[in-house]
């Protein structure tokens, strides 16, 4: 593969993590129970083959003969920075649902603890039948 193909390889590699990027942010924002795990694998897919595609493009960046490489080096270091800013992004919004999720089991658990507590005042552990005596 030559250069330039590598080069647009590499394009298509950025281009496709960052739309999983928009994605994954949209899906934390809107979804109250998102797939993490589910995310974490595409994540680690799509970051894998941009990493090997860099890789790549590397090894032959020397011998190329192209001559505007650290220019095209610039602008990828410019799109891996705002993907670290975004992935910071998704990383408060996950705090934030981790958080959410937390509370809510607390709440829950506070709850369930009450429901118990009724039932024990009520008498819910007789199983018998329950009969009011009108004959006295």
């Amino acid at each position: 593969m030559d250069f330039n193909a590598r080069q647009k390889k590499v394009d298509q590699c950025f281009d496709a993590y960052e739309k999983m990027q928009t994605r994954h942010l949209k899906m934390m924002q809107t979804s109250t129970l998102p797939d993490l795990e589910a995310m974490t694998r595409e994540r680690d897919t799509i970051f894998l083959d941009l990493q090997q595609h860099i890789e790549r493009l590397l090894e032959n960046a020397g011998t190329s003969g192209h001559e505007r490489i650290l220019d095209d080096l610039t602008g990828y270091q410019h799109r891996l920075t705002q993907i670290n800013e975004l992935d910071g992004k998704i990383g408060f919004e996950i705090q934030q649902h981790q958080g959410r999720l937390k509370t809510a089991l607390t709440r829950m658990k506070v709850g369930q603890s009450a429901m118990k507590g009724y039932g024990q005042t009520a008498g819910s552990d007789f199983s018998g039948p329950r009969v009011i005596s009108m004959d006295r």
